[in-house]
């Protein structure tokens, strides 16, 4: 059984966005406080 190139596309995107995610969530987690804070000011102005 062949799995569509579309369904595939989808999973490929999911994963990149879910890993990129969690290395920002790291990259918070290793700043400090202030920088932490900046960030989600920013992330929660744009989405």
């Amino acid at each position: 059984m062949k799995i569509p190139e579309v369904i595939l596309d989808g999973i490929t995107v999911i994963l990149r966005y879910q890993f990129k995610m969690t290395s920002s969530n790291i990259a918070i987690k290793k700043q400090n406080t202030n920088y932490a804070k900046q960030y989600n000011f920013y992330y929660t102005a744009v989405f």
